[in-house]
């Protein structure tokens, strides 16, 4: 198994990552994270023919933090089965945050998981995040552990 996370240049998920844990606790094997890797190198640069050899049994092709896409990604790889994934479900920096279960009761039912200018409360209902503005970037969020 291999988890490319970047293309131009190729970089996938190495050794001492959540991504190569939870695939060990699957019972998938990374193959860059074998005894031989770098153990300081956790998204090492590779060059593709590293990663599409007929020994290894898939690559996943998550669509963050790089997005692969059926047109952007599987063309490159000749020798090996790919699948693409949700970034979500195997995340390079650690787990995600989780989505929002349910908005806070003075929230607009019909704005689903954005509730503009609503208090969101998550699976963990210590983390809550609070969206400045719907039109404004996600980067624009605030978290805030414990605050009502």
């Amino acid at each position: 198994m291999a988890v490319p996370i970047w293309r131009d240049p190729w970089m996938a998920v190495g050794p001492r990552t959540y991504t190569t844990d939870l695939l060990a606790r699957l019972g998938w094997t990374n193959v860059l994270a074998g005894p031989d890797a770098d153990p300081s190198d956790r998204y090492p640069h590779v060059e593709l023919d590293r990663i599409d050899r007929d020994d290894i049994d898939s690559v996943l092709l998550p669509d963050e933090p790089y997005e692969f896409t059926a047109d952007d990604g599987p063309e490159a790889f000749t020798q090996v089965p790919t699948q693409l994934v949700s970034g979500r479900l195997l995340p390079g920096t650690g787990p995600p945050w989780p989505r929002p279960t349910r908005c806070s009761a003075e929230a607009d039912p019909r704005h689903g998981w954005r509730c503009p200018r609503r208090r969101f409360v998550g699976a963990d209902t210590s983390t809550q995040m609070r969206v400045l503005d719907p039109r404004v970037r996600a980067s624009s969020w605030q978290l805030r552990p414990g605050h009502r």
